[in-house]
């Protein structure tokens, strides 16, 4: 997912810069329902985790479950870096890198003495300081209210859980998730995938917008008859 972020991240970032910054402001938010995709990952830890590398390597997954968390403070403000480089607004994303690394180190130092278990706690924590640092810079930048945030995160947050509650509701009715096997997994994802999209439509997610729009243009471009060479 990081990987993820950031190859689309710059192109997004370009795309706000030619956008009206309302609508910008909610192209950004809309990444949030990546959030999506990594609170799968974290759903699935245990049983992938068993699948892949045997019980041995279950205690991973508690970390792993930590890191997505951390995860989804990230995806909920993918522009940090980008933006302010395009608006040239290097100082202040300086200044906030500093105390944001700064306060990251802290972190990982106090936690180390406890173990793995609070390093990954502890990366959680630096997600949520992630946002209260960033999040008002970005708002600067893109011109979105505070209510047009909490509105669009709380619709990327119910897009997320509707994305894996299959998978919970399945470790709860059918086989726990340290014992689901790969068609459990493979149709509880895919009912998520389905949940994810009504959600999308019922709570008219900005990023419905955009994905039918990119839809429109690829059938608009498949559709298009294709020039004919004159004959010489």
């Amino acid at each position: 997912m990081p990987a993820t972020l950031a190859a689309v991240a710059p192109l997004l970032a370009s795309y706000a810069l030619v956008r009206p910054s309302s609508e910008a402001g909610l192209l950004q938010l809309g990444l949030c329902t990546l959030a999506g995709v990594i609170a799968w990952f974290a759903v699935l830890a245990t049983p992938l985790i068993d699948i892949l590398y045997g019980p041995r390597w279950l205690e991973a997954a508690p970390l792993l479950k930590w890191i997505a968390l951390s995860q989804l403070c990230y995806v909920a403000v993918p522009l940090a870096y980008d933006l302010p480089l395009l608006l040239d607004r290097k100082t202040g994303l300086i200044r906030r890198n500093l105390i944001e690394t700064g306060i990251s180190v802290l972190l990982i130092a106090l936690a180390a003495p406890f173990g793995l278990g609070w390093v990954a706690i502890s990366r959680f924590a630096h997600g949520l300081i992630w946002i209260a640092i960033y999040a008002p810079f970005i708002r600067v930048m893109l011109g979105f209210s505070w209510r047009d945030l909490m509105r669009d995160w709380a619709k990327s947050l119910a897009a997320t859980f509707a994305a894996v509650a299959p998978l919970l509701a399945s470790y709860a009715l059918v086989r726990p998730s340290t014992e689901a096997g790969l068609l459990q997994l493979g149709l509880g994802t895919l009912t998520g995938v389905i949940l994810w999209f009504v959600v999308l439509a019922l709570t008219r997610h900005p990023l419905l917008a955009e994905i039918t729009g990119m839809l429109r243009a690829l059938r608009s471009a498949a559709i298009r008859p294709r020039p004919t060479t004159a004959a010489r």
